[in-house]
């Protein structure tokens, strides 16, 4: 691949990754605001946000990292299979996309109905499932991107074994 080539697809893959850090983390202060006091109305105002969030700048930001980071893998000597903490990187981010688009969204839908369903005068107490639900899954979302930063970084564990075996197949310097 080019220089300039990959240093382009370098520089929209760092930032989409930091942007999707920024939106996990909104996502997660957001379910932190949605429940609103005992008798506030309208309801979760904050879960509607957090749901247009979810639904738009989340997705984009996490396809953008996974093709970006794919390119790099497929186009640069790093490869996507020569060393552990590609492999393991690309795993991660590939299961929590996965988990924001299947799993997440659906639970921000699901937790601004009941929000939207309570009568008045009830609060924080009665939708404990989901809003514990929707914390935990936006707290381990960036518990794992913050680790793929950092196995990003520091480059763990050196090559798999069929980077080894590419390595000695190359010619001669």
């Amino acid at each position: 691949m080019p220089r300039h080539a990959r240093k382009t697809i370098l520089v929209v893959h760092v930032t989409a990754s930091a942007g999707w850090i920024g939106v996990e983390a909104a996502l997660l202060a957001l379910c932190f605001a949605g429940v609103p006091a005992a008798g506030a109305r309208p309801p979760g105002p904050a879960y509607a946000a957090a749901g247009q969030a979810g639904c738009s700048l989340a997705f984009v930001a996490c396809l953008l990292a996974l093709a970006s980071g794919l390119l790099l893998a497929v186009g640069t000597p790093w490869g996507l299979l020569r060393y552990y903490w590609v492999t393991v990187k690309f795993a991660l981010v590939a299961a929590i996309a996965l988990a924001d688009i299947f799993v997440v969204n659906d639970l921000l839908s699901s937790a601004f109905t009941q929000l939207a369903a309570l009568p008045a005068g009830v609060g924080d107490a009665s939708l404990g499932g989901p809003r514990s639900l929707l914390i935990t899954a936006g707290a381990g979302q960036i518990c794992v991107l913050a680790a793929s930063m950092l196995l990003a970084v520091f480059k763990p564990w050196g090559r798999t074994g069929y980077g080894y075996g590419q390595w000695r197949k190359r010619p001669p310097a």
